[in-house]
């Protein structure tokens, strides 16, 4: 759609799928938080990663949801 305001990152690293799917940086869920470094080097700005990370989720939600 044309920028980070509408991205959302979800996670299934809980089982779902092997490692051969997600990837090579995120061994575990606990590697989830490498995500916003990650991001940041390749020039997101901290709104952007805010927005990719939770807060856009978050206002599809509200909007979405009576």
């Amino acid at each position: 759609i044309g920028n980070a305001r509408h991205v959302g990152l979800g996670s299934d690293i809980d089982g779902a799928f092997g490692t051969e799917q997600t990837p090579l940086d995120l061994d575990t869920i606990a590697d989830l938080q490498k995500l916003p470094a990650l991001l940041r080097a390749r020039g997101y700005s901290e709104d952007d990663i805010t927005g990719i990370l939770s807060e856009n989720f978050l206002r599809f939600i509200r909007t979405a949801l009576p």
